[in-house]
């Protein structure tokens, strides 16, 4: 990866999770800023986007909010 690596669709994505309950997509390479949380890790950007657009479901946020495993 050269340049800017969030450029590239291709590598690994990770989902991260900030305390006032923002998601952003971050790469997997790259150290994670203070008060983020990995919540998911994926091999490609677009399984990155669909699991932000499930967690932004009511059914996503409350499978999240009980803990369950995804």
């Amino acid at each position: 990866m050269t340049g800017n690596p969030f450029d590239e669709d291709s590598g690994d994505w990770q989902v991260v999770l900030n305390n006032q309950g923002r998601y952003a997509l971050w790469r997997a390479c790259l150290r994670l800023p203070a008060g983020w949380r990995i919540v998911f890790s994926a091999t490609d950007r677009e399984t990155a986007l669909d699991h932000i657009e499930l967690c932004s479901t009511g059914r996503g946020a409350a499978r999240q909010q009980a803990g369950t495993a995804w």
